[in-house]
């Protein structure tokens, strides 16, 4: 698996998890102290996230990281 497949994979998973919860991305950028563009480029798959973007994602998102990136 290349790096866009991942990306995109990343950005499926960052979605369901979202809408698990009931979060628009608007609500989970804010609650993360965001902008909106930011949860939306990464759900694209359009850019590749910090590590510690990812921690305060996974936070936001009240799962652990592992949980978050598994399968890749």
């Amino acid at each position: 698996m290349n790096k866009e497949q991942t990306l995109i994979l990343l950005g499926e998973r960052v979605k369901e998890l979202r809408i698990q919860k009931g979060l628009s991305q608007r609500k989970l950028a804010d609650i993360m102290g965001k902008d909106h563009p930011a949860i939306s480029l990464i759900e694209s798959g359009k850019t590749n996230p910090s590590f510690w973007f990812l921690l305060e994602l996974s936070n936001a998102l009240e799962i652990e990281l592992n949980k978050l990136v598994k399968d890749f």
